[in-house]
C-alpha cells in the first residue's frame, strides 16, 4: 500500500500567535481543509516540534494539539480512534516521524495521520534575543494510495565524535523563569558537509541525476540552518540550474520539511507530477529522503 500527502500548510506567515499548540492545530486544520477529510477520519497524528510553550513536558504536546483539533475528542462506537505522541529528534524529527507513520500505514488500519512540527520561544515572545527560530509550524496529511509511489529510505549523515547540547534549559541558572528560558547555541560547523553526504546517498540509491533537476522533474527542498545554505548546497551536489534546488524561508528549524512542502516550489499538488527531495540538517544530523508524488492524485496543496 503506498503512501501520498494529501494536503501540507504552513504558517510562517501567521504573525498573531506565537503559541506553538495555537499554530500547530492551525497547520493541521488548513491541511483537513485544503483535502476536503473530517478530523473524524485521522487515525494518527505525531508531533515532531522541539521548542514550545513554557517548556512544557507533560502530557504530550501532541494530545494538547489534537484536543485543540477537535480530533478524537468525542469518540462514537463506530468512528476512528486517534493515537498521537510526540516524535521529538532535532530538526531531523520529521523525516523520522514520516517513516514511522508510513510504517504503521502500511501495516494496520489507519487511513489518514498528520504530521506536525514547529517551534517556537518557551515564553512566546515573537522576537527573543538569541533565539533564531520564528514562530511557526507546518504540518502534512498523509493518506494510503494503492497508486502512490510514497517515500524512500531515509538517508543520515551524524556527527561521529561527542557533541554537546546546542539547546538547553541551564537549570542551575533559570531561577523563577525557567519555563520561559531557552539557550541556543550554534551546533557542528560542519553542518554543510553532512549533507552534501546525506543527499548524495539519497540521490545514489534513488537513481537520481543532475538530469532530473535540470528538467524540472525532481526538486531539492532544502532548510536554511545558516545564511546562503540552499545555494552552496547546490554548488556542492553540482545541481545544473537555480531551479533544481529550492530553500525554505530562513529561520525555521523542525517546521522546514513540511513548510517546504506547503511552499510554491513543491512539486506536489495542482495535479503536478514530480519528486521531492527532502533535508532536515542541524548541527548533530543531516537527514535526506525522497517522495515521488503522482500527477493523478486527486489531492490539494494549500499554499499560505
Amino acid at each position: 500500500m503506498g503512501i501520498t500527502i494529501a494536503a501540507a500548510a504552513s504558517t510562517h506567515a501567521d504573525t498573531d500567535s506565537a503559541s506553538y499548540v495555537d499554530l500547530a492545530a492551525r497547520a493541521i486544520l488548513r491541511c483537513l481543509r485544503a483535502a476536503g477529510t473530517d478530523v473524524e477520519r485521522i487515525g494518527m497524528l505525531v508531533n515532531s516540534g522541539v521548542y514550545r510553550e513554557d517548556n512544557l513536558l507533560e502530557p504530550a504536546v501532541a494530545a494538547l494539539i489534537q484536543k485543540r483539533c477537535g480530533i478524537g475528542v468525542s469518540v462514537p462506537a463506530e468512528a476512528t480512534t486517534t493515537l498521537s505522541f510526540d516524535l521529538m529528534d532535532g530538526a531531523g524529527g520529521p523525516l523520522e516521524a514520516i517513516g514511522v507513520a508510513a510504517s504503521f500505514m502500511a501495516h494496520g488500519d489507519i487511513e489518514y495521520a498528520v504530521l506536525v512540527a514547529g517551534d517556537v520561544h518557551p515564553s512566546t515572545g515573537r522576537d527573543v534575543p538569541g533565539f533564531p527560530y520564528r514562530p511557526c509550524a507546518a504540518a502534512i496529511l498523509l493518506a494510503r494510495d494503492g497508486d502512490a509511489t510514497g517515500f524512500g529510505h531515509l538517508h543520515t549523515a551524524s556527527v561521529t565524535a561527542g557533541i554537546e547540547p546546542f539547546g538547553y534549559l541551564p537549570l542551575a541558572e533559570a531561577g523563577a523563569r525557567g519555563r520561559q528560558t531557552i539557550v541556543v547555541r550554534e551546533g557542528d560547523a560542519d553542518i554543510l558537509g553532512r549533507s552534501v553526504r546525506a543527499v548524495r546517498s539519497c540521490l545514489d540509491a534513488e537513481g537520481l541525476t543532475a538530469a532530473d533537476f535540470r528538467d524540472g522533474d525532481a526538486v531539492l527542498l532544502a532548510p536554511e540552518p545558516i545564511p546562503g545554505f540552499g545555494a552552496r548546497l547546490r554548488t556542492a551536489l553540482e545541481l545544473p540550474s537555480p531551479e533544481g534546488s529550492s530553500a525554505t524561508a530562513p529561520g525555521l528549524y523542525s517546521a522546514a520539511p513540511f513548510a517546504a512542502l506547503a511552499g510554491p516550489e513543491s512539486p506536489i499538488g495542482d495535479g503536478k507530477a514530480g519528486t521531492a527531495v527532502l533535508l532536515a540538517a542541524d548541527g548533530a544530523s543531516s537527514r535526506c529522503l525522497v517522495y515521488r508524488h503522482r500527477a493523478a492524485a486527486a489531492h490539494r496543496l494549500e499554499r499560505i
